[in-house]
């Protein structure tokens, strides 16, 4: 508070003009007073944003009670006519924005008023729907819209997760929950694993021993072992997945799957290959959501290959294949083309090892994932190596090793070098 006064004072004293105008925190008392009280209502909701926002955004959190019915788009544009909110086009909609000035000046009224806790628990509800939907259409044709979508929204997807794994309202905890598990794909996509880990971590805590719906915190142990895997703790996974699957009937068909696609990891992990393959043919078996079996049968892949299995290996990625292409899927479908590079360069076929290594390399770069571009640009050096072509393997690991070091993955940036060494 003491460094924001700093800043409203930053206008010189002794100013010619009227006191209103002497400093910043007066010209914003000023410009304040000259709203009316629903545009100071609205203004003072939109603060809660901590970037860019939509129209339905605004709509969502700072419309409702006690504005009329449908007041809120006249009532922005009366905020930026008065300088207050800033429109700029975004990449498929029109967007929003407070100065961060006038945005801190926008919280402190909107504490005054004593509407901070609500109007921050309409932001999280606002976050967790848009979660839920990013959730499935992450996965499909729309993902690098809906990619590019979240990145404009996280600073406030942020805002609202950092709160809600403080709320003390029993219903914030449980979006809060849901939300931070929804949001794994994204988090993978960006190679934001240890932050969506600590949040994860931090939002169950806070959930601890409190009266919530039980999908919730099944929901959030399910993202956070699958977060341990990630970051090579397989016990921690352990503990999580015994809780989420300790009642059944609170995950959906869809965790319960990755509940099983991460325990058989666990198992995987520990070399027990034969129990990794049993959990993961069951799940395969239970399971009717397209993308959990795509993911299962990549499960399979992987241990048929570890066994030295190849051609089971090339039914299951060419199957994983297939129901990636039916479905729409491009995470699936960038795991299939990738394995099915490294499973044909073992059966020695290189011409179509390299072909879908190329494919692979082509849509991650679509889906901008610097860490799905690192991980098949890795693999398709290995091909060029394998063929003798180490100029072109040296310049493909150079620009993986660039991009795993970028997002700090440090797995990838080992492997990476490994290779370029040998290059």
């Amino acid at each position: 508070a003491e460094r924001l006064d700093s800043a409203f004072d930053l206008l010189a004293a002794g100013s010619t003009q009227p006191r209103q105008h002497r400093t910043l925190r007066g010209v914003l008392d000023w410009s304040y007073d000259l709203l009316s009280a629903d545009e100071k209502t609205v203004l003072r909701r939109l603060a809660v944003f901590a970037g860019s926002f939509s129209l339905a955004a605004a709509e969502s959190v700072a419309g409702g009670d006690p504005l009329p019915p449908g007041a809120t788009l006249e009532l922005l544009a009366g905020l930026i006519d008065h300088s207050l909110v800033a429109g700029e086009e975004g990449d498929d909609e029109r967007r929003y924005r407070l100065h961060e000035m006038t945005r801190q000046y926008a919280l402190e009224q909107l504490a005054a008023a004593g509407e901070r806790e609500a109007v921050m628990a309409r932001l999280l509800a606002y976050v967790a729907a848009l979660a839920r939907r990013a959730r499935d259409e992450l996965r499909g044709e729309q993902q690098a819209a809906w990619l590019r979508r979240l990145d404009a929204k996280a600073p406030t997807i942020e805002t609202a997760l950092e709160w809600g794994s403080r709320a003390a309202d029993d219903s914030a905890a449980a979006d809060a929950l849901r939300a931070v598990a929804e949001l794994y794909f994204y988090w993978t996509l960006r190679g934001r694993q240890p932050y969506a880990a600590r949040l994860t971590d931090r939002a169950l805590a806070a959930a601890a021993g409190r009266p919530l719906p039980p999908d919730a915190p099944a929901q959030a142990r399910v993202t956070a072992a699958a977060l341990a895997i990630v970051q090579a703790e397989p016990d921690a996974a352990a503990v999580h997945l015994a809780a989420a699957l300790a009642d059944p009937a609170a995950l959906d068909d869809a965790y319960t799957a990755v509940a099983h696609h991460v325990r058989g990891l666990v198992a995987y992990i520990a070399r027990d290959h034969a129990a990794a393959e049993a959990i993961w043919r069951a799940a395969l078996d239970a399971t009717q959501t397209d993308w959990c079996r795509a993911t299962l049968l990549d499960d399979l892949g992987n241990v048929y290959m570890r066994l030295d299995q190849p051609e089971r290996a090339l039914a299951v990625f060419q199957e994983e294949r297939a129901i990636a292409a039916r479905s729409g899927d491009r995470i699936s479908r960038f795991y299939a083309l990738t394995n099915l590079g490294i499973v044909l360069g073992r059966l020695g076929d290189p011409a179509p090892a390299r072909a879908y290594a190329a494919e692979a390399v082509a849509l991650a770069r679509q889906m901008d994932s610097a860490r799905l571009i690192a991980y098949a640009l890795r693999n398709q050096a290995r091909l060029a190596l394998a063929g003798g072509d180490a100029p072109t393997a040296y310049r493909l690991l150079r620009e993986a090793t660039a991009l795993a070091w970028e997002i700090r993955n440090r797995d990838l940036t080992l492997s990476a070098l490994e290779q370029l060494a040998l290059a």
